[in-house]
């Protein structure tokens, strides 16, 4: 258990690979391929998030979450472990994200489905390249450039749906229904609220930690709190 929420990131990029060599060696139709790459740049996302060149738990916890925070009179907590450590962080990445992202896969004709991880890599690529620059006049953050093969699939999808007729207007009124409920249980309720402990026993290692320097000390930024 320990070992696996230190490396959850680890093992995902060896999981999207996997992803990547199904969709070479299975038959899969369009859909079934975005959807199948879309999940392989998730495992790719959390990776440029925690292990390289990472920092995202230090840029949390020590930038964002401080500013938030204070515009909410809180009080923010120990930097390597609150408001994000290592469960909560495994709960949201893998436990909410992966069936999240791959069970539509093999449910491709249950388009609203399908259409709810594709919108959500649109408001992943707002979160990263929009909001988290400005607020932090950085050109970086982590997670930002794997962002950008998900405008691609996010794109094509979209086109392919909409160019077969192949989304009505129920599909699309679930599917933002759902992506609502989900980003609602995964991120506010299940990361920030129930999972989120000042005294957590699973605080992240010193090099999960030190990542955040490698980086701000190489590009031009003041996102250092």
């Amino acid at each position: 258990m320990r070992w696996y929420v230190r490396h959850f990131y680890d093992v995902g990029l060896a999981v999207g690979f996997i992803a990547l060599a199904c969709g070479v060696l299975v038959s899969l139709d369009t859909l079934q391929q975005i959807l199948l790459l879309s999940f392989a740049v998730l495992c790719v996302h959390e990776f440029e998030e925690y292990g390289w060149p990472g920092g995202f738990p230090s840029y949390m916890n020590r930038v964002m979450f401080p500013k938030i925070a204070a515009r909410l009179g809180k009080e923010s907590g120990p930097s390597d472990r609150y408001i994000l450590n290592q469960v909560n962080s495994v709960f949201v990445n893998v436990l909410a994200a992966y069936p999240f992202y791959a069970v539509p896969i093999f449910f491709p004709d249950l388009i609203w489905l399908g259409l709810a991880p594709i919108l959500f890599n649109l408001v992943e690529l707002l979160i990263h390249g929009v909001g988290a620059v400005v607020a932090t006049k950085s050109p970086y953050n982590p997670g930002l450039l794997s962002c950008l093969p998900w405008l691609v699939l996010s794109v094509w999808y979209i086109v392919e749906v909409t160019r077969n007729d192949l989304a009505s207007g129920a599909d699309w009124a679930i599917a933002v229904g759902y992506l609502i409920v989900w980003i609602v249980v995964a991120l506010p309720v299940g990361t920030f609220v129930l999972l989120s402990d000042r005294n957590s026993r699973y605080p992240f290692a010193p090099e999960e930690l030190s990542r955040f320097e490698k980086y701000t000390r190489r590009i031009h930024t003041v996102i250092h709190p």
